[in-house]
């Protein structure tokens, strides 16, 4: 199954697992990136959202954005984001192809027939998508990096 054609690349999952961990992205190594924007970029402040905390408490993950922004929205237009912003709703637009919804534009990159952006709205399904050689291949690309993964550990976010 081909997932995205992006920058003459077509691949499927097994090809973009193994990509991923030769560092070959399009964005380079996936830690020296996440290494670069967390630890030695001058970036002053970086606010992490977890996909687990979205799914956990939205709400409360979203108003920590709005006050990382410094943005001022009344709870009731928060809790109307977040009602909108609820998977579900989500995945009626995506199989509807609204103009205007982020998932709309990236779909013109995606091979498969059905052009689905969303897939479950559940956390650790990936497991039901990897096979357990490609589960190996990313666990061995950690281990190489475990020093960074104990720095991103540090920061309490995973």
């Amino acid at each position: 199954m081909t997932l995205f054609k992006m920058d003459d690349y077509e691949g499927d999952l097994d090809k973009t697992v193994k990509l991923f961990c030769s560092g070959k992205t399009q964005f380079g190594d996936w830690c020296k990136t996440v290494d670069n924007w967390c630890f030695k970029s001058k970036i002053p402040r970086l606010h992490v959202v977890t996909y687990e905390s979205l799914l956990t408490d939205c709400f409360r993950t979203m108003r920590g954005v709005l006050n990382f922004l410094d943005a001022e929205i009344s709870d009731e237009i928060l809790k109307n984001v977040v009602e909108n912003s609820r998977f579900d709703k989500m995945k009626q637009r995506d199989l509807n192809f609204v103009p205007g919804c982020p998932s709309f534009y990236a779909k013109k990159f995606m091979t498969d027939s059905k052009k689905h952006f969303l897939r479950e709205g559940k956390s650790g399904t990936w497991k039901n998508h990897l096979t357990v050689a490609n589960s190996e291949k990313i666990d061995q690309y950690l281990d190489m990096h475990k020093d960074f993964i104990e720095k991103i550990e540090s920061l309490n976010i995973i």
